[in-house]
């Protein structure tokens, strides 16, 4: 089997990537050699199939940045390899194409998710944190904490990893008999406010940190985009952290009575902070100003 080396030049030439991989070829050997350009090598029979596709001269989605595709000869590896199977003797070339072959089980070239695909996206991201991605090395010692983050995720009930030659098959099942108690739609500010931070693990963020956000602004949307910008509807698994005043005249006899009065009136004490409090005497009473911290979440 020969290998033909290909160059792709461009803003995000990753793209390239993903996209033959949608039209099923292999690759081999990809290799980011500078910021913009990525080294890959593919059969020789692909190569026509490849610059069909790409034609030499593409644009990306936005059509405006210019993508080139070239070649820059054979792979030297098989080269050599059926050379000396022709050279030096069948056996000899066999035994180096062998060493080639082993040599490529220990690297990931493409990840099948069986089973519940639903959690896609989750499950790639903590295959991700725990070291596991295409064109990566593939070590198992990490296996059972990615199965546990796994496991994190609504109605998972079985989980397994596995890796058949340099494909890495994720197993995920769900238990059919129990029933989603996640609240649905997007979540919400439950308060005027700047915000601290926001994390979403399951949905799109709406704001980032040192927004001002209003009561009933959309602080995560239930959902998230896929790579064809594709929008997927889902449960949002999110929390976040405001920064809020609170203003307001309280007829009250003393300082300790107008605080107490004014704290009662931000309700849900359990997930609030007071980080200031200010407390003046006026003609009906005090004026309370507090400036405080609140944590909120949906479906943790």
């Amino acid at each position: 089997m020969l290998l033909q080396k290909i160059i792709i030049e461009g803003a995000f030439p990753e793209r390239a990537l993903i996209r033959l991989k949608r039209e099923k070829i292999p690759l081999f050997y990809a290799k980011k050699v500078e910021k913009n350009r990525i080294l890959f090598s593919i059969k020789r029979k692909h190569t026509e199939k490849v610059f069909a596709i790409y034609q030499n001269l593409w644009y990306n989605e936005n059509g405006t940045d210019i993508y080139t595709v070239k070649k820059c000869g054979g792979d030297v590896g098989f080269r050599l390899a059926e050379t000396l199977k022709k050279r030096i003797g069948l056996p000899i070339g066999t035994l180096v194409f062998v060493f080639l072959c082993l040599f490529l089980q220990n690297f990931i070239l493409q990840i099948k998710i069986v089973g519940e695909t639903s959690y896609r996206r989750e499950i790639l991201q903590a295959l991700e944190h725990g070291g596991l991605g295409v064109y990566g090395v593939y070590s198992d010692k990490n296996n059972p904490q990615i199965c546990a983050e796994i496991f994190k995720l609504d109605g998972v009930s079985f989980c397994s990893i596995q890796k058949q030659g340099v494909t890495l098959f994720v197993e995920v099942r769900t238990n059919p008999f129990i029933t989603s108690t996640l609240v649905e739609g997007d979540m919400l500010a439950e308060r005027d406010g700047e915000v601290i931070s926001v994390c979403a693990l399951r949905g799109t963020a709406q704001v980032k940190a040192g927004d001002k956000v209003k009561r009933g602004q959309t602080l995560v949307s239930g959902y998230f985009c896929k790579q064809s910008g594709e929008q997927v509807p889902v449960e949002v698994i999110a929390t976040a952290k405001l920064r809020c005043v609170y203003e307001a005249q309280v007829s009250a006899q003393t300082q300790e009575e107008a605080f107490a009065d004014a704290y009662l009136q931000l309700g849900n004490a359990q997930n609030i902070q007071i980080e200031n409090k200010h407390v003046t005497p006026c003609e009906n009473g005090f004026i309370v100003l507090l400036q405080y911290t609140v944590w909120q979440a949906i479906n943790l």
